[in-house]
Parts: structure tokens; sequence; C-alpha cells
């Protein structure tokens, strides 16, 4: 027998897929979903406005957010200090080996 899905259950299915980080191949067998009906799925709903995610992209959520860059990061043994253009700061207070502090400070300048 046929199993229905509602659209509501699809989009939660496609969400779970999205955040997998598998291929859709291992997803469907994971879930215990025929490929070529989470391939339709995906047609489907990719292009629906009510749909927030784009299934096309694994890992990656879309969001009504925007991205904010900072303006300076400052590291010290006990904190990393995120600032803003508007100036809001960020102060994170860590009990991390600086070692660990140089390599996070690295990172978030990649991010820049």
């Amino acid at each position: 027998m046929r199993k229905r899905r509602t659209k509501q259950q699809i989009y939660r299915i496609l969400k779970k897929y999205q955040l997998s980080q598998l291929s859709q191949r291992e997803f469907c067998n994971k879930n215990n979903i025929k490929l070529n009906t989470f391939q339709t799925w995906i047609g489907r709903y990719k292009k629906d406005k009510d749909f927030p995610l784009n299934p096309d992209v694994k890992g990656e959520v879309a969001s009504n957010f925007l991205e904010i860059k900072p303006e300076k990061i400052d590291v010290t043994q006990q904190q990393i200090t995120i600032t803003y253009a508007n100036q809001v700061s960020l102060a994170l207070e860590m009990d991390w080996p600086p070692s660990s502090l140089i390599q996070l400070k690295q990172l978030l300048q990649c991010l820049d």
C-alpha cells in the first residue's frame, strides 16, 4: 500500500535531509524512502515560497537573518571580544589554553 504524506511531512523530511550532510541516496536508504519519490519532492517543493530551505544545498539553512561581519576581533587569554560596526561588542569568556585561542582567532579572521 502506498504511503501518502502531507506537505508538512514532506517539508520536515526535506529539512532533515538538508541538515543531514548525507547524499540523497544515503538519506533515502536510511529513512526507507524511494529515491525517485524523494527527487520528485525536491523538484516539486524547491521553488515553493513556503518552503524555507533550499534542498539542493546540504548543511546550509536559508534564513531571513542578515549577516553582520565583525569590525574587530580581540583575543586574550581570558576572552574573545568581537566588535561590530555599530559598536556592539560580544565578549566570550574563555578557560581555553592560549594555543586554542590563537587557532580560534585565525579561524575567525578567515571569516572576514
